[in-house]
């Protein structure tokens, strides 16, 4: 929603926009002044790069006579989203960062009453940076230049260093031979804007000083022809270690994995009756990587992998012979984070697995919510047709009811998982089946803390069958 109005003072207000597109795309956005014909302003970007953040309202309050002007861009979360490149009035403004609380819909603030001067025909970058906890920012000032100009084929690129670390960051052109880091920055720095060809697609990486051990590896990177952007390298939010980010001027992010960092894969054993060993291989080399066994109803830790490999084999065996192994190949995406399901069903002759892909970053004022049926609950028609029955997960408040709330997550089929993020603060499980709400689990009271994960598990009874059984396994920041 984008609204604009007249009145007494001008106050200008941006809700971080997420965009999904390529780096630098160039296009014509009204809401931005030519800086020639409107030299009464300057240009302004916003980019969250505090690496926890959730959404985000960031305003510029001006004096009263300034006049008066709103603009408003809603989004979900706000950790690497940037605003467009967008014109604002010459003088010194009033910076405030808030945030409305999920829970009690206050506004919080996190940077309060800053002043901020913008001078004219500059472009002003506002980045955001800290934790929600610490905030802080960083205001980045440089004169628009002349890329607008027809024969330009340069990106105008700043690179800043918001880690704990030192870094080396290399932008190759598969024709240099120099081998040299583009910048060297110590943590918190940052180089000049610079001049770079436009047209190559450069090898985009990231190093301790010195050395040759890749921190952070993203591939390629391309960039746009007449374009502002700014390069940041930043902390890992999920752990240790560092990612980096793209920011363009209209408003757009190029964002990779870090191709550096293997994936992370843990192991939820939903078989009330068996404790299970997990082997994993690589199998065209035949190299054991790790061996574990995970008790019924319990989730093991992580267990980190190697970014180099890509195929696994996975070979689950139950403790006693009451069902045969089962092996399979399954390829895990780099700096990914899964969860490997195991279900056993003895009447069946069954042994299912099933693996997810888990979003581990940590948000302020939120807890990361994964849901797993693992109870194959049937419904008999009559004898000749048997139809499944879904779940739905509600998380209520005290003294709250289903008839008061809808569900979280509903209609989870077996051996599905539903993530979600919810408002940190204690919650009672109710579990049912979807369509008639009869309640089959709960309920159960659930801790969810700030910035954690947790997993919640619907298990069948020691045998299979009801009374179905809750597991929760949680993960901190």
């Amino acid at each position: 929603m984008v609204r604009w109005m007249v009145s007494g003072s001008m106050r200008w207000i941006v809700l971080m926009v997420a965009c999904v597109a390529i780096v630098g795309c160039d296009k014509d956005d009204s809401r931005r002044a030519d800086p020639a014909a409107e030299t009464a302003f300057s240009l302004v970007q916003v980019i969250n790069a505090m690496v926890d953040a959730p959404a985000l309202v960031v305003t510029f309050d001006f004096p009263d006579d300034a006049g008066f002007e709103i603009i408003e861009l809603t989004t979900i979360e706000a950790f690497r989203q940037i605003s467009p490149t967008n014109t604002i009035e010459v003088g010194t403004a009033t910076l405030n960062v808030t945030h409305t609380h999920p829970i009690t819909g206050l506004a919080v603030t996190l940077i309060p009453d800053t002043s901020v001067s913008f001078g004219e025909g500059m472009i002003h970058i506002v980045v955001l940076t800290g934790t929600y906890d610490d905030p802080s920012f960083q205001l980045f000032v440089k004169e628009l230049g002349d890329l607008d100009d027809v024969d330009v084929t340069d990106t105008e690129l700043q690179i800043i260093n918001i880690s704990a670390v030192a870094a080396d960051v290399y932008l190759e052109d598969p024709d240099s031979t120099t081998g040299a880091p583009r910048a060297s920055l110590a943590a918190g720095a940052s180089t000049d804007p610079f001049r770079l060809d436009a047209d190559p697609v450069y090898e985009f990486y990231v190093t301790t000083p010195g050395e040759a051990t890749r921190l952070y590896d993203a591939g390629t990177a391309q960039f746009f022809r007449r374009s502002r952007a700014m390069l940041v390298v930043h902390d890992d939010p999920r752990g240790p270690g560092v990612a980096a980010f793209i920011a363009g001027q209209s408003g757009v992010v190029l964002e990779q994995p870090n191709l550096a960092a293997g994936p992370r894969l843990r192991f939820t054993n939903l078989w009330p009756d068996e404790s299970v060993g997990v082997e994993i291989r690589e199998p065209f080399a035949d190299t054991l990587i790790r061996n574990l066994t995970v008790d019924p109803l319990a989730t093991s830790d992580y267990v980190a992998m190697d970014a180099d490999t890509v195929f696994y084999e996975i070979t689950v065996t139950p403790a006693s012979p009451v069902l045969p192994e089962l092996r399979s190949i399954i390829s895990l995406d780099e700096d990914s984070y899964y969860t490997f399901a195991i279900h056993g069903d003895v009447a069946d002759g069954e042994l299912t697995t099933r693996s997810f892909t888990v979003d581990e970053r940590p948000v302020s004022t939120t807890t990361n919510v994964q849901f797993i049926n693992g109870a194959k609950l049937i419904q008999v028609i009559d004898q000749d047709t048997e139809v499944p029955i879904n779940l739905s997960f509600y998380l209520l408040s005290a003294g709250e009811s289903i008839d008061d709330s809808p569900p979280v997550s509903s209609n989870i089929g077996f051996l599905q998982m539903v993530a979600t993020r919810v408002a940190a603060e204690p919650a009672v499980l109710v579990v049912t089946t979807t369509g008639t709400r009869d309640i089959v689990a709960g309920p159960t009271a659930v801790q969810l803390d700030d910035k954690a994960s947790v997993l919640i598990s619907i298990a069948e009874a020691p045998g299979g069958g009801t009374p179905l059984q809750v597991t929760i396994s949680t993960r901190g920041e």
